[in-house]
């Protein structure tokens, strides 16, 4: 890498830092100093410093605004940090729904890229029902994401058949040219649906890593109206307790039905 190209990617990571920091504080943010000692910005309980250069050439770039001791962050400065944070999906990135998503795991915390508007789980848990709650529980939610992520790290899109009826197959699917990263994946992937009947194992894969919609599966697969949702319910109930999320564990145990009088047991 040459010293220039270096330098190129320093500024780049500090622009992103500043907009990232600018959104975080709701779009405007106090920012002190001067142009001859460079300015910085109180973020989070902690002082973010930047150099009046970077300040002055976003600003010059009309990605930012300063009113006073205020800077603004504007839509092109919010446009260019989506390209930025995924410089993979280009116009997508700016205009669609990907957002930069931090689900909690047990091991800690992972970082997952979502398209909310092209999810069909994201609107699913988007949609609230008649007592004000949502259709997924957070833990039902995070285990849909934490299998596309593994899903899409895997590349496994361009590689699997048409049945996803059965688990992925352990062939060798050209793992020779995958990374250690991307087979690991594979591989949790391959567990998480181990742990799944077949039809679940298929609407989980259809709606959370193929994302198509409820409609559509329930053509495909010849299943009654309203079915898919309630199968995909199921399947990430039991994927969320395969991935240790305590939440929905907690949640399938309370969903034991019984049928008896409040004072149905026996005194003992």
């Amino acid at each position: 890498m040459s010293a220039a190209t270096g330098q190129d990617a320093r500024t780049t990571r500090h622009l992103m830092r500043l907009l990232k920091v600018l959104e975080a504080a709701g779009n405007c943010a106090v920012l002190k100093g001067s142009p001859g000692e460079g300015y910085r910005i109180d973020h989070r309980e902690r002082v973010v410093a930047f150099a009046a250069k970077l300040v002055d050439g976003a600003e010059r770039a009309g990605l930012i605004r300063r009113d006073g001791e205020k800077a603004r962050l504007l839509p092109e400065g919010l446009a260019a940090l989506r390209r930025l944070q995924h410089p993979e999906a280009g116009y997508l990135a700016q205009h669609g729904g990907l957002t930069a998503r931090q689900i909690e795991l047990p091991q800690g915390s992972q970082n997952v890229t979502v398209n909310d508007g092209e999810s069909p789980l994201s609107r699913l848990q988007a949609r609230k029902g008649r007592d004000g709650g949502t259709f997924l529980s957070k833990a039902q939610f995070t285990a849909g994401e934490r299998l596309r992520s593994d899903f899409e790290r895997g590349r496994l899109r361009p590689r699997m058949s048409a049945s996803w009826d059965k688990p992925v197959s352990g062939g060798n699917g050209g793992a020779a040219e995958l990374s250690d990263f991307a087979l690991d994946a594979r591989r949790r992937v391959e567990r998480a649906l181990e742990t799944l009947e077949p039809e679940l194992a298929g609407v989980s894969l259809d709606v959370c890593c193929f994302l198509k919609g409820f409609e559509q599966v329930e053509r495909e697969r010849r299943w009654p109206p309203r079915s898919a949702k309630l199968m995909l319910r199921t399947a990430l109930a039991i994927l969320a307790t395969h991935y240790g999320l305590e939440a929905c564990a907690d949640a399938r145990s309370r969903a034991v039905l019984h049928w008896g009088d409040a004072d149905y047991r026996p005194s003992l």
